[in-house]
C-alpha cells in the first residue's frame, strides 16, 4: 500500500479519485451532504487560470491564441490545443500541479478539529498525491458505462483521449484503500459513501480527542 498521511492532527483526509464519468462528483456531493468539507481539484485548476503567474506561464507556452479578448484563459481553445499534443498537456500539468498540491494541503490543514476533509482528485495517482490523505477511495465503472454517462458533455474521441490520461481501473484499485464499483443505484452509492464517511469521522474524532487529552 502506498504512503498515507496518517497524522494525529485532529482531522481526517480522504482522497477521492476514479475513472472518467464514474460518479466521483456524485460521491463528493454525498460526502458534503453528510457534513464533510469538500473540494475538487478541477475547481482548483479553474481558479488557477485567474492567477497572473499561471496566465503568464501559459502565454509563454501557447501564445495569445488560448486567451479571449478580455485576457482570460479560453478553456475551450486550450482543451482543443491539448487534445492534439501530449507534450502540451504535460506542460500545462507541470504549471498547475504544484499549485494544486499546495491548495489541497492547505485545505486539509485548515479543517477544524474533528473534521472530515474530502478532496476529489481525478489524477491522484498520476500526480503522486497519495501521501496527502489518510484514506484513498476510487469510484469505478466499466468503460462502456462511463462512455455513455459522458456522452452528453463530450464527444467519444475526447472521452477516449481524457480516459487514456488516467492510470486505469486496475492501477487505481490496487493503490486505493477502498474501491467501489458504481454500477448500481444512487442509493447503493450513498450507503457506501456513508460508511466511508463514518469511518473517517471516527478517525477524526479519535484524533481530536487524543490531541485534546495531550494538550
Amino acid at each position: 500500500m502506498s504512503e498515507r498521511r496518517l497524522q494525529a492532527d485532529g482531522r481526517a483526509a480522504i482522497g477521492l479519485t476514479g475513472g472518467l464519468a464514474s460518479g466521483k462528483s456524485s460521491a463528493l456531493d454525498m460526502f458534503a451532504r453528510l457534513g464533510a468539507r469538500v473540494i475538487s481539484a478541477d475547481a482548483i485548476v479553474h481558479g488557477l487560470y485567474e492567477l497572473a503567474e499561471v496566465r503568464s506561464a501559459l502565454r509563454a507556452r501557447f501564445g495569445d491564441g488560448i486567451f479571449d479578448t478580455s485576457g482570460a484563459v479560453d478553456r475551450r481553445a486550450l482543451s482543443s490545443r491539448l487534445s492534439r499534443r501530449g507534450d502540451d498537456l504535460a506542460a500545462v500539468e507541470s504549471i498547475v500541479h504544484p499549485h494544486v498540491e499546495g491548495e489541497l494541503r492547505a485545505f486539509v490543514a485548515h479543517g477544524p478539529r474533528g473534521s472530515v476533509n474530502v478532496c476529489e482528485v481525478p489524477l491522484l495517482f498520476e500526480g503522486g498525491l497519495q501521501g496527502l490523505f489518510d484514506l484513498v477511495l476510487t469510484i469505478e465503472a466499466p468503460a462502456a458505462v462511463r462512455r455513455e454517462r459522458a456522452s452528453s458533455r463530450m464527444t467519444p474521441d475526447v472521452f477516449e483521449w481524457l480516459d487514456a490520461r488516467q492510470a486505469g481501473e486496475e492501477a487505481r484499485s490496487a493503490g486505493a484503500d477502498l474501491a467501489y464499483a458504481n454500477t448500481g443505484s444512487p442509493e447503493e452509492l450513498r450507503t457506501f459513501v456513508t460508511g466511508v464517511y463514518e469511518r473517517a469521522q471516527a478517525m477524526a474524532t479519535g484524533r481530536a480527542e487524543g490531541s485534546h487529552a495531550r494538550a
